[in-house]
């Protein structure tokens, strides 16, 4: 018999002995309405307690559901799949032109080669043009330029989504500078230090000589691609112990004090945009002697050249092939 419909011994005594006296009532006559009168044993038959029923407070009612094995503790949520399909995205960048767009689905340890984005530019006083992707929009992470084997052109995919910033000129270097030439760009592919030149972020001085040697021609030149040697001729002057070319060189043996014609290229396409924080008035001294005793520098307040005595003070700024 199921648990729940075992009476108490007292109910079932009751029951037993009132089914009992009926039998014996009945045979001496008695009709049953008087037998289930007030207070008889059969009218509190249903008032007896059942255990495990409601009624019973010695023994609680089961509960209809089975018992959560776990108790209270919440069943755990197996974690989602990792994501298995990657994409990678062009991203103009405050720039002009058409993005181009890659709908390839990668997967990790793919390689991706890189897209041509040659269209792009900014509108600005002078227009500055795309030079190449990066993986951060300030200039700041991987460089990858399209179609140069000198330059990672690729990249392999990792667990991640990808976004590529378009670049142009004018924009942070990933040494904090700013780049304002392209060589590829200007059709000029002969430098073997890089194609592109930054400038760097701050000036090296706000005024200092050309050289501490003040009347010994040098043979330093003009030409675009010169200012490397130009800076090592400056500084290996007999009893040279200072110089404009000597500041640059400190900041690493890339950089060096810019020829006229590199210079030339800091006014067109970071000053006259309001890049580079360069000074507004001021006058910088570049690597190309004009005499014995006299240097060039580029006038930031007009754009053009002119030419000092030696041991005159001028502005510095380091400039470097990347």
């Amino acid at each position: 018999m199921p648990e729940r419909h075992r009476v108490s011994n007292a109910a079932y005594r009751r029951v037993r002995g009132a089914v009992f006296g009926l039998a014996l009532l009945v045979g001496a006559g008695v009709t049953g309405c008087d037998v289930l009168g007030v207070g008889s044993p059969l009218a509190s038959l249903d008032d007896a307690a059942v255990i495990g029923s409601p009624d019973d407070p010695s023994e609680p009612v089961p509960p209809d559901d089975p018992v959560d094995p776990v108790g209270d503790d919440p069943v755990p949520v197996p974690d989602p799949p990792a994501p298995t399909d990657f994409s990678v995205t062009y991203n103009i960048n405050g720039g002009t032109g058409t993005i181009p767009e890659d709908t390839t689905v990668y997967k990790t340890g793919d390689t991706v080669t890189v897209l041509a984005a040659d269209s792009l530019f900014i509108d600005d006083v002078v227009d500055r043009y795309f030079v190449y992707w990066n993986t951060r929009a300030d200039g700041s992470g991987a460089v990858y330029v399209p179609n140069d084997t000198n330059y990672d052109t690729s990249f392999t995919v990792g667990a991640g989504d990808v976004t590529l910033y378009a670049i142009y000129i004018g924009d942070r270097t990933p040494s904090g500078g700013w780049i304002y030439y392209d060589d590829q760009d200007a059709g000029m592919t002969d430098i073997a230090d890089g194609r592109f030149i930054e400038v760097a972020a701050a000036d090296q001085s706000n005024g200092t000589p050309w050289s501490d040697v003040t009347d010994e021609m040098v043979g330093t030149l003009a030409d675009f691609g010169t200012g490397p040697a130009n800076t090592s001729a400056i500084i290996a002057q007999i009893g040279h112990t200072n110089s404009a070319a000597q500041l640059c060189r400190s900041l690493g043996p890339e950089w060096f004090l810019p020829s006229g014609s590199e210079s030339g290229f800091i006014y067109d396409n970071l000053h006259r945009n309001g890049l580079g924080d360069l000074s507004e008035t001021g006058s910088y001294w570049v690597s190309t002697e004009v005499q014995a005793t006299t240097a060039a520098y580029g006038d930031m307040a007009t754009g053009t050249a002119g030419q000092d005595f030696k041991y005159s003070s001028h502005r510095v700024r380091a400039v470097r092939f990347f």
